[in-house]
């Protein structure tokens, strides 16, 4: 595997160049089947070209004809009862079971779909559903339980986030689970980690802003996960039933084909498998929990659907814990205020030497390991001193008689 640093020097003109408008990219990942259907009439407009593969029709045999026609009857009613809702995501995921084929031919039957509306059509995106699930429905709770328990639990930001990467670690079995945080100019850092033993750490290492392009954030904020399962398998292009059919927006898709760009990039850096979850502080893409595999691997529909709820929780976890951070060092400053204006009566005229007697809780205030306060009078160091151009800079601004040095609080 390269090191990161190597990998991302190495596609970033790639990446700058890549201008694919991902939403309607025209493709989808091979591990399922899209079907989109215009209401009311069930009419068929959009298929992937693996329906062959999955349900023994062609794309030119479904494409204008109806759903009632492939699906089994007690599905198309599920179907219509489905479409009286206003946001499908709330019954996703829909069972379907597929019509007996008129040849006879074996293809399976049972799916697992997603639905949502877009372009004026419902798209329906199946995934087989396995003889036998990697994790039972009756014991989702019981597999969740922990890691919600210890994430509600983590007294800081740190150990959240920390805490958040083992336990999604632990649920799919990835060599590595990191938490990216989005920097104000959409750079990064790597947060946290939980990392397989006989790996290099990525902690604290950064990446620069085109390896997330402004297209991707965008969609990271319109979908809580992303998976790719194999960067090396080829795409299923999309067919629609007209030549005039407007491209099939994919922004909600848990298919949606994946930019060469990306792909490269994951592969320089020895990854085959990858997840992703967004990190969401009101509605802004904070930061993403990034997760690679070394070979091909597809977590379970359940497997899934736990992660996209611990990276809510999470989420929803951040803006409390950074809200309560917040209030608790805003105090600290409150506090600070109160006991200078204190010192100041006691002690009028004298700031530098309350300054100098309160060098502690000004340092703890602002993370700092140390300070210089100069005056006219004198020049005061703290723990650490500044190197001496530094401080010589800074104190320049204080010889200058025209304005006052300090205001007073009190």
């Amino acid at each position: 595997m390269k090191p990161l640093k190597e990998a991302t020097s190495e596609f970033a003109d790639l990446a700058l160049d890549d201008q694919e408008p991902l939403h309607i990219i025209g493709s989808v990942q091979p591990h399922g089947v899209l079907i989109a259907f215009q209401t009311p009439s069930f009419t068929i407009h959009y298929v992937s070209e693996n329906t062959q593969e999955y349900l023994g029709r062609s794309p030119a045999s479904l494409l204008g004809q109806s759903l009632k026609q492939i699906f089994s009857e007690a599905t198309v009613c599920a179907l219509t009862a489905l479409l009286q809702e206003d946001d499908l995501e709330v019954s996703n995921p829909l069972p379907i079971v597929l019509a007996k084929l008129p040849n006879g031919d074996a293809v399976q039957t049972a799916y697992l779909a997603t639905a949502y509306r877009t372009n004026d059509v419902i798209v329906l995106e199946l995934e087989p559903t396995p003889a036998v699930e990697e994790i039972q429905s009756n014991s989702f709770y019981d597999c969740l339980k922990p890691a919600i328990l210890n994430i509600k639990q983590a007294s800081t930001l740190t150990d959240l986030f920390q805490q958040s990467v083992q336990d999604i670690r632990e649920l799919i079995g990835f060599d590595r689970v990191m938490l990216y945080r989005f920097d104000a100019d959409h750079s990064g850092v790597v947060v946290a980690e939980a990392v397989r033993s006989d790996l290099r750490s990525y902690l604290g290492l950064h990446y620069p802003a085109i390896d997330v392009p402004p297209a991707a954030r965008d969609l990271f904020t319109r979908r809580w996960l992303r998976i790719i399962p194999n960067v090396n398998a080829d795409p299923v292009k999309l067919r629609s039933l007209t030549d005039t059919d407007a491209p099939l927006d994919l922004s909600q898709s848990g298919l949606r084909g994946v930019s060469l760009c990306h792909l490269e990039y994951l592969r320089n850096m020895g990854v085959t498998a990858s997840m992703s979850i967004p990190v969401v502080d009101q509605n802004r893409l904070w930061g993403l929990i990034a997760c690679h595999h070394s070979v091909p691997r597809l977590a379970s529909y359940e497997t899934r659907r736990m992660c996209e709820l611990l990276g809510q929780l999470v989420s929803v976890e951040f803006v409390l814990r950074q809200e309560r951070e917040l209030n608790h060092y805003l105090e600290q400053i409150r506090q600070v205020e109160q006991q200078f204006r204190q010192d100041l009566l006691k002690h009028p005229n004298q700031i530098e030497t309350v300054l100098e007697q309160n060098q502690t809780v000004l340092l703890n205030l602002v993370q700092a390991q140390g300070m210089a306060i100069a005056s006219v009078i004198k020049l005061f160091w703290s723990v650490k001193p500044l190197p001496k151009p530094r401080c010589k800079i800074c104190s320049n601004g204080l010889q200058q008689p025209t304005k006052k040095s300090f205001t007073p609080i009190a």
